[in-house]
Order: C-alpha cells, then structure tokens, then sequence
C-alpha cells in the first residue's frame, strides 16, 4: 500500500497527520475525519511502511497500537529513540495497560476503540494546544 496525501483546498490548514492503522475500513473513517477537519495526511498500513518511508514528514501521528510486525509500543521505542519528537496519539482497543505503556513510551494522548469523531478531533485539538502550529 502506498501513502496517500488528500488534496487540499487553499483555505485548509496546514496541520499533517500520518495515520498508521492496519485495519482499511479504520484507516478510511480515520482519513475522511481528517479531510473533513482540512488536516492534511498520509495512510501507512503498518509501521514499516512508515518507517521505511524515512519518517514521513513530520507532524501529528495517529497510531494503532496492535500492528502486525512492528507493534504499536516498539515503533514508539523506534521513533522515540532516534530523536523524532511527532506527537502520538495512539488508538487501542486493549485498555487502559497497553494506554499507559504507550504513554510511558511518549504518546501525548490515547483513545479507546471504538472512538468518536469529536474524541479524534478533541485529542487533535489537545496536541495542537501543546505543540507549535502547523507541524
């Protein structure tokens, strides 16, 4: 699966996310929360095909944490330890433990599957608080 980049109308921000989310129909209710938001991204069906696109190009990451190959908790350690400071909200359906792994490993925030679209943009909004505009 290639990334994919929505087309932007002038008048959106300029806030990037990358969603990282093996399962297409989550990544797809992901992608059109984001577009309607006016967020631009970029979809990666796992966390090597981040990776192996060199990081992608910075901004917020929306990550699911069970992943096959790499998972959720050792593609934080991955980006964590060579210095990418993205911030992370992680998706989880396996409760509040793998959370506060994620949290521990530098995940700004999380939300719980099934989540909403106003818990999406809520935690969006909650890193756009603590991190510069634009990223």
């Amino acid at each position: 699966m290639r990334p994919r980049e929505t087309e932007m109308l002038e008048t959106t921000t300029n806030i990037q996310a990358s969603i990282i989310e093996d399962d297409a129909a989550i990544r797809k209710l992901l992608s059109r929360i984001l577009d309607q938001a006016g967020i631009r991204y970029r979809e990666f069906g796992s966390a090597e095909e981040y990776l192996n696109d060199n990081g992608s190009e910075g901004g917020i990451i929306i990550l699911d944490l069970q992943l096959p190959g790499i998972s959720g908790l050792n593609f934080l350690s991955k980006i964590r330890n060579r210095g990418d400071k993205n911030p992370v909200i992680v998706l989880t359906g396996g409760g509040i433990p793998a959370a506060m792994d994620a949290i521990r490993l530098g995940a700004v925030r999380y939300i719980g599957k099934p989540f909403t679209k106003n818990g999406l943009m809520s935690a969006i909004d909650d890193v756009l608080g603590n991190s510069p505009r634009g990223i």
